[in-house]
């Protein structure tokens, strides 16, 4: 603890200074100096004048700055001090709490570029994995809309709540064996050298005005002859108009194509969408395949998730381990879809 400004007088003053004659002890105080509590004005200190002053001064500071709560700043005062201590700047109208937001969000990551660390979380957990099974995902679907996301219910090359399309020779297969999550099962799209369509989808009934996003993992095998491997179409019900995937629905039918990356590892694809009608709708999320004729190709997807994107941020470490349990091994989770992360943010 910080000694008071009389024992730190004491301790300094020369020996040749008589610290115990009166004039000594009426401008700082007597060595043996035990303060008055509790203190109001200086002379409660009931040291010597000068001391008294400087005491009084220095915890009149302490308790000004104790008492400054940035929580507790607006306006001007909000923007001189974020800007002073931060270079922080208001953004046109925004508001004093996403101003402060802003600023907590600044602090709590350190100052790191990445939003709460992420990049951070990954070299860690990197000491135990590679980082190539490592997937930081930023807001994370919370409660998925969707059925058998995972494509784990159902048997042989049939997926529950899904319905499956298939032209010419192109089919949609169980896929097992691989890199699968949860129960290593993911639905693997084999599409002919013409092309010809395959597609799965489903019909989230009911979905109410909000923001939303759609995320799924996908594999391909690098074979497809165009630059994207996967189409993703989004229609409602009212009108047949479908989602653009950049903030607006349209009559014409469009989607979103995905690049194929033809590596061994699953990648992680993910998407805004806005559901802007002020009366339910019901959501078709269609996921086909896009490429070109030349070739045959294959890719693969699992982890279907659609649901609400949140007004906060969050994120979740999902961690690809292959274990074998043994005697005494220790269970990491318990088994359900939910819950089989290492870190759920």
């Amino acid at each position: 603890m910080p000694k008071n400004i009389i024992e730190t007088l004491n301790e300094r003053m020369p020996n040749l200074l008589n610290i115990s004659d009166e004039t000594y002890e009426a401008l700082f105080g007597k060595v043996d100096f035990t303060p008055n509590v509790p203190i109001v004005d200086s002379e409660d200190y009931g040291c010597g004048a000068i001391v008294n002053e400087l005491e009084y001064l220095r915890g009149y500071i302490d308790r000004m700055s104790a008492t400054v709560d940035i929580d507790d700043m607006e306006g001007s005062l909000l923007d001189s001090v974020l800007e002073f201590f931060s270079h922080l700047q208001r953004i046109w109208d925004e508001t004093d709490a996403n101003f402060l937001n802003r600023f907590h969000a600044l602090i709590r990551r350190g100052a790191n570029p990445r939003w709460m660390t992420i990049w951070s979380m990954v070299d860690v957990f990197s000491y135990f994995f590679a980082k190539t099974d490592i997937y930081p995902i930023e807001n994370y679907v919370e409660t998925n809309l969707l059925l058998n996301g995972g494509f784990e219910d159902g048997s042989g090359n049939v997926f529950t709540n899904w319905t499956k399309s298939e032209s010419g020779s192109s089919v949609i297969v169980e896929a097992t064996g691989g890199d699968e999550f949860v129960n290593d099962r993911a639905a693997e799209y084999q599409i002919d050298s013409s092309n010809n369509e395959a597609s799965l989808s489903q019909t989230k009934n009911s979905v109410a005005q909000g923001n939303y996003k759609i995320d799924f993992f996908y594999w391909d095998d690098g074979n497809c002859p165009d630059d994207d491997v996967i189409t993703v179409e989004i229609t409602r019900s009212s009108d047949s108009y479908y989602w653009d995937f950049a903030g607006s629905w349209q009559s014409g039918a469009i989607g979103v194509d995905i690049a194929k990356k033809g590596i061994s590892k699953y990648t992680y694809w993910s998407a805004y969408v806005y559901q802007e009608s002020g009366s339910p709708e019901n959501i078709t999320i269609k996921i086909k395949n896009k490429g070109t004729t030349g070739t045959a190709y294959e890719f693969r997807i699992d982890e279907v998730n659609f649901g609400e994107w949140k007004d906060y941020p969050s994120f979740k470490l999902l961690v690809v381990v292959d274990i074998t349990a043994g005697p005494g091994d220790l269970v990491l989770w318990n088994g359900s879809e939910d819950d089989n992360l290492i870190d759920r943010g």
